[in-house]
């Protein structure tokens, strides 16, 4: 899973500066109203993010689809969402994923890809790294921690 993330995200950024730069070419002018519409339409916190949110919230529902339909073809009850527990926790993490994302394709698209997604990825290696040392005491022993 791990492997499938890190290539998606790749994808994900590499989609974005491959789709900028073909429609970059089609523009002759720096200071010009195509040039305007363009940064627009790949504006950190517009147009593009609108889109990626709608795209994740279907693929979302096919996702939970599917996973239903498998359950309920080998004769399982679908799971519980159980929204009553977690409506608080999941929400505030889902909002903390998007602000992840957010920040994230503006660091790409300010940065570039080859400096912001690699310095991206090592930030969320120490964060849940830290998590898992601290809050979930994954590692407990002195040495280990100490070495970590």
């Amino acid at each position: 899973c791990a492997t499938a993330s890190g290539f998606f995200a790749a994808v994900q950024f590499g989609v974005i500066a491959i789709g900028k730069k073909i429609e970059a070419a089609k523009i002759d002018c720096s200071d010009c109203p195509e040039q305007e519409r363009l940064n627009h339409e790949f504006d950190d916190f517009g147009s593009y993010m609108t889109s990626f949110g709608i795209g994740t919230g279907i693929l979302t529902l096919l996702y939970l689809g599917a996973f239903g339909s498998v359950e309920r073809c080998q004769g399982r009850k679908s799971p519980a969402l159980h929204f009553q527990t977690l409506r608080v926790p999941g929400s505030v993490a889902g909002w903390c994923w998007v602000c992840a994302n957010v920040f994230q394709s503006a660091a790409v698209n300010r940065g570039g890809t080859s400096v912001m997604g690699p310095s991206n990825t090592a930030i969320q290696l120490l964060s849940s790294g830290v998590w898992g040392l601290l809050y979930y005491r994954e590692i407990r022993s002195p040495n280990r921690v100490c070495a970590w």
